[in-house]
């Protein structure tokens, strides 16, 4: 079984060394940008194909960072339209409390859990069902964490279990700071994807033997 694999994996890398430098660290470089694979599984793959690792490291940190950087735009636009949907609420009651009409009283609309708030105060919005749920649910479970370890250690340790662009991207829409989530995000990328060619070579020898 491991001669066959061996085979397998020399032909490969046979037919990617035939390949022009390029294409070979654009293919790392694209796999690294899918937010469900970014630059561990870029890397794994590069080192696999027979891409040198330098080549492997930087092109798969280059496509986790830009996952990252717009999950942190877009999770901003996110945050930005739920404040401005807020504000516009709030406008909205001012004038039916200006002509008396009594807001619903808690026993009217049934147990308060009260907001869930990210660690600078901001209130989340109450989720939704099905998708909306689940990503609510996500984003407490990342805001917990962020409570108990720091967003450094938050985003780093976080980045080994789940994707960083996404975890980027549901705490920017909670309102974290989005300048300290591209700073993190880009070192949990530098990170994983050293570790990932690091590993690699190891796991190879163990299944090439």
């Amino acid at each position: 079984m491991g001669t066959m694999i061996g085979h397998a994996l020399e032909s490969l890398q046979s037919w990617v060394h035939g390949l022009p430098v390029v294409l070979q660290v654009l293919a790392v470089f694209v796999i690294g940008v899918v937010p469900v694979l970014e630059g561990d599984v870029a890397a794994a793959v590069g080192i696999v194909a027979g891409v040198s690792w330098p080549a492997t490291f930087l092109a798969g940190t280059a496509g986790t960072v830009l996952a990252t950087v717009g999950g942190v735009a877009l999770g901003g636009r996110v945050d930005g339209g739920l404040r401005a949907r807020r504000r516009r609420r709030d406008r909205e009651r001012l004038p039916a409390a200006a002509d008396g009409i009594a807001a619903p009283t808690g026993a009217d609309r049934g147990p308060d859990p009260g907001p869930v708030r990210t660690p600078d105060g901001t209130a989340l919005p109450v989720g939704g069902r099905g998708r909306d749920r689940s990503r609510e649910e996500r984003r407490r479970a990342l805001l917990d964490r962020v409570a108990r370890w720091g967003l450094p250690a938050a985003m780093i340790l976080g980045g080994v279990v789940s994707p960083v662009a996404i975890n980027a991207f549901l705490l920017a829409s909670a309102g974290m700071n989005r300048r300290a989530l591209r700073l993190w995000g880009v070192v949990s990328a530098v990170v994983n994807t050293a570790l990932a060619v690091a590993a690699t070579p190891g796991l190879l020898h163990l299944i090439w033997r």
